[in-house]
């Protein structure tokens, strides 16, 4: 990965005026880094206040639908990693090894 590259999906990031044109340009930078697909979510935690989360999909809808229907987000282990770092974490089967996420990798896999 080249740091024009890393420059310039960020500067498109930051013109980006509207959810749409924020994705729009996550999937452009995401393919040019070579992944189909991508998801950017975000927690924010105030006090006193129910945290708001916001959440970027770059994935069918179909799947979206199904990870929600079947509450994936509770064992799949990128959702663990995304809530104790901000470091960006890549799907690959090293992370999915216990038995819920292994269904859940199995299922995503062949999806």
């Amino acid at each position: 990965m080249s740091l024009k590259l890393l420059c310039d999906a960020y500067e498109a990031m930051q013109r980006a005026r509207t959810a749409d044109e924020l994705r729009v340009q996550m999937a452009r930078f995401a393919r040019e880094m070579g992944f189909e697909h991508f998801t950017y979510a975000l927690t924010i935690e105030m006090p006193s206040m129910k945290p708001q989360q916001y959440f970027i999909n770059g994935f069918p809808q179909a799947w979206l639908e199904r990870y929600l229907s079947q509450g994936y987000f509770k064992v799949d282990p990128i959702v663990r990693h995304a809530e104790t770092s901000t470091l960006p974490a890549i799907w690959s089967e090293d992370v999915f090894h216990d038995g819920k996420s292994a269904q859940f990798w199995d299922e995503a896999r062949n999806f």
